[in-house]
């Protein structure tokens, strides 16, 4: 018989033996872990939920600025099997309640709104401060300082479906595509290129190419027929550009080599019929008197 398995005059085998001590070395060193953590941290809120049938409980850290009906990102922490939430994350709970991203009008200036934007148009120049609360003074200090990557998206509120491609791009030294989200649900990023100086700045702008509208245009006996719609199935030609290229297009600024060499313009069917189309169409002239009343 194996050393294993070899049992003594209690009764236990030596496996029996290392469970038990092993677990009695957990069980009596956890209260000391937990009494300290205890004491360290702040004030956080205890939670209770259910993931596959199964009893979670949690501490949540709530920033001391939060509003009353308020939504900011929520961070995660979860242990491994033999820990309990008591058990160093607590510290780290802490850290990033008391820090996170700030989108100011400039340099190291308070929390701003982002006005409303037109479509197509990049937009001013903002900044994102990365801060933290200092431990000591409770000042504002830098998190962040340097080249890093900060996932971004964004979320389609009115209509609540985003359209079919990625439509907004964030410009923090590098033009960079955006994730779509649907309305109710932000679960994917994209990381985008950011350089923040010294006191946790970096300066950024967007610009959202569209609002994912679909307008049917037909043409019959001559008559232009216009109405917003879903696609048609069997139209000649669908064509996807930005809000500036049909500006352009409509006030006879841009011409066919904008539509074959444009990356603002897709195609889908024939590009003939589109060109035949636009040839039929007058050139405005932009040279009337403005009638006042």
């Amino acid at each position: 018989m194996s050393d294993t398995h070899r049992e003594d005059r209690s009764g236990y085998s030596r496996r029996h033996f290392m469970r038990t001590l092993t677990a009695g070395v957990v069980l009596a060193a956890a209260p000391t872990l937990i009494r300290t953590a205890r004491a360290q941290s702040g004030n956080p809120q205890p939670v209770e939920f259910k993931s596959q049938g199964l009893r979670c409980r949690g501490l949540k850290y709530l920033p001391a600025d939060l509003k009353a009906g308020e939504k900011r990102p929520c961070i995660v922490l979860a242990h491994g099997f033999s820990a309990v939430k008591e058990m160093y994350f607590t510290d780290y709970a802490e850290a990033f309640s008391k820090a996170g991203f700030v989108i100011a009008a400039a340099a190291g200036g308070a929390a701003t709104t982002v006005p409303t934007q037109t479509a197509g148009t990049a937009s001013g120049n903002f900044v994102l401060r990365a801060v933290k609360t200092n431990t000591t003074t409770a000042a504002c200090e830098a998190a962040i300082a340097g080249a890093t990557t900060v996932d971004w998206a964004y979320e389609c509120n009115d209509p609540a479906a985003c359209s079919g491609s990625n439509l907004m791009r964030v410009n923090g030294g590098t033009a960079t595509t955006v994730q779509r989200n649907n309305n109710g649900s932000v679960s994917s990023y994209i990381s985008v290129p950011t350089t923040f100086d010294a006191s946790g700045n970096a300066s950024f702008s967007f610009i959202f190419d569209d609002v994912g509208e679909t307008h049917v245009v037909e043409l019959e006996n001559a008559v232009l027929h216009h109405r917003q719609a879903e696609s048609v199935a069997n139209a000649d030609a669908t064509v996807h550009l930005t809000r500036a290229l049909l500006v352009r297009l409509g006030i006879g600024e841009a011409g066919v080599k904008d539509l074959v060499m444009s990356d603002d313009l897709k195609v889908e069917g024939s590009r003939l019929k589109l060109l035949s189309f636009l040839s039929l169409l007058d050139k405005p002239d932009t040279r009337f008197p403005i009638v006042t009343p």
